[in-house]
């Protein structure tokens, strides 16, 4: 693969855009095959470290922050000023929600042959890190770099146009779905700046209800609001659809401006690096564009300013997590250099190299919050089950998946930031090693877990647990048990909008009021149970399918 304007390979240096769509994904060790004996030419593949790990769908790199020596390499090659740019796509969930999942998937894994054209000629960069979003990372010696990007927004905006025409009752459904929930978001960042940080929902309510008699919209008599989210959310909705009535009739009528079009449209932010690139400054940089970028949607970044790069070293990081995080994952590089160089030496016999692709695959797709021995889902996709279970399961045994997701964990997270959110579902983690007998855990998401256990789990042992993890949630959301650093950080007030994000969710994807009846608590645990018998060729698809 030939990155544009270079003569070096993705080998040597790292993550070039390219116009491929269909990149060559690393085969992954599986256990199974080495259980029949293996030819005299038998090779055992061993997984990717993290900075050389491909994105499934959008086959860009999923990161190469943590290699130091590509972004030694990226940097030599660039001019003393790299523009990074974070651009994720707006409301890709709803537009899935509203049955547009496979024109989602097409247009992102079409992404790298959008960004082709608009990148030629210049050393870039492109990373995949999540499903919806994009870190771009630019030669700006021709001051150039925003421009390029702004470009390959425009291809992307046309594109998206031909994959989703307004002609489409599930694109109106998807726009005025967006719309409204942009203007719940508007509504309390407007109560925001009328009375401060100090959120509370109760306090909240009263005033849409004020909003609501200007507005002449209808409050649910029901409402049990002391600390109803759903009923905010609901009312909110109400609010907003009577604001932009013509405006969801224009939508209706396939009228809707391409400028105005919110589902699938891009949303940028923009940072200057100047000197060495290491990987921090990278993680750094990275962060401080995602911030841009969510200043740009809530409004409070607009105009020429948030098409400018602002220069990293203007800019603190608060989080004391970023650090040790990126020192972890660097590392993490390191010794699998130091596996792959040791299972390239000659002498060793078939166990032998058996031990060191188990050791590899462990360390790679080890969750980066949670640590070794929780899995991340996405990364074994599809691969054998056996590879990624203890021996103490064989052929024919019967085992059971628990699988708990946790409701509001995105709200949650956005409310917290990733690090302290990654230590509150190491409490949860935590407490299932205590009470289970777990042979393999997965992370799926942000908040699903899938636990293999050995023994049939009982629908009283789900009772059990599930009290269990009612009581630690009680725990961590009591605001008694916040320290005076959380109180003056804001934690309550973050939390307390946390749960509104979720209740307005709820409510904006029920086809009726009646349909939010039941909606689980924010933060509770759902826990589901199925009983599986292992067999040869199992695959890790069996375990998510919860």
């Amino acid at each position: 693969m030939e990155q544009r304007g270079s003569q070096n390979s993705i080998a040597e240096d790292g993550a070039p855009i390219t116009g491929t769509s269909s990149p060559p994904v690393a085969t992954p060790f599986r256990q199974e095959e080495l259980r029949f004996p293996p030819l005299p030419t038998h090779e055992i593949s061993v997984p990717k470290a993290p900075s050389e790990q491909l994105h499934p769908l959008i086959g860009l790199p999923i990161s190469i922050t943590y290699s130091a020596e590509k972004l030694r390499k990226f940097a030599e090659r660039c001019g003393g000023s790299i523009v990074h740019t974070f651009t994720d796509a707006a409301f890709v969930h709803g537009a899935n929600e509203c049955g547009l999942r496979d024109k989602v998937d097409q247009i992102f894994s079409e992404a790298a042959t959008l960004l082709a054209p608009a990148y030629e000629g210049v050393e870039s960069c492109a990373d995949a890190p999540g499903f919806d979003e994009f870190i771009i990372r630019c030669d700006n010696a021709q001051g150039d770099a925003i421009t390029r990007y702004q470009d390959f927004e425009r291809a992307w905006n046309t594109r998206r146009n031909e994959l989703f025409p307004l002609t489409d009752e599930r694109v109106q459904r998807a726009e005025t779905l967006a719309l409204l929930r942009e203007e719940a978001n508007a509504l309390q960042r407007e109560y925001l700046q009328e009375h401060g940080e100090d959120f509370t929902l109760p306090k909240y309510y009263e005033w849409l209800k004020e909003k609501a008699k200007q507005e002449q919209v209808s409050v649910p008599t029901d409402a049990s609001h002391s600390q109803d989210f759903i009923s905010c959310g609901v009312l909110a909705l109400r609010i907003a659809r009577q604001k932009h009535a013509e405006k969801i009739k224009q939508i209706a009528a396939g009228n809707l401006p391409d400028e105005e079009r919110k589902v699938l449209s891009l949303v940028a932010g923009h940072v200057k690096v100047t000197g060495d690139l290491s990987p921090l400054a990278d993680r750094m940089a990275c962060d401080l564009a995602e911030k841009r970028s969510s200043e740009r949607k809530k409004g409070s970044l607009s105009g020429a300013e948030a098409d400018t790069a602002q220069d990293l070293n203007t800019w603190k990081d608060p989080r004391t997590a970023t650090v040790p995080e990126v020192e972890a994952m660097v590392q993490l590089e390191k010794d699998m250099a130091a596996l792959h160089e040791e299972a390239l030496q000659g002498g060793k016999d078939l166990e032998e190299l058996q031990q060191i692709a188990w050791e590899m695959e462990q360390k790679v797709s080890s969750d980066r919050e949670l640590g070794s021995g929780v899995i991340r889902a996405e990364k074994v996709a599809g691969q054998l089950l056996g590879a990624l279970l203890p021996d103490s399961i064989q052929v024919g045994d019967p085992f059971s998946v628990v699988t708990l997701e946790l409701t509001g964990g995105g709200p949650f997270n956005k409310a917290v930031g990733f690090a302290a959110f990654g230590r509150v579902l190491k409490e949860f983690v935590d407490l299932l090693q205590k009470e289970l007998d777990i042979k393999a855990l997965f992370r799926q998401g942000g908040g699903k877990l899938h636990l293999v256990v050995p023994e049939a789990f009982s629908a009283r042992q789900v009772v059990e647990l599930t009290e269990k993890l009612d009581n630690l949630r009680e725990k961590i959301l009591d605001p008694s048990q916040y320290n005076e650093q959380d109180v003056a950080s804001g934690l309550p007030s973050r939390i307390e909008r946390a749960k509104l994000d979720y209740g307005t969710r709820a409510a904006l994807y029920a086809s009726d009021d009646k349909n939010l009846i039941g909606v689980p608590d924010f933060f509770s645990t759902a826990v589901g149970v199925r009983h599986l018998r292992y067999q040869e060729g199992m695959k890790t698809d069996n375990i998510f399918a919860a």
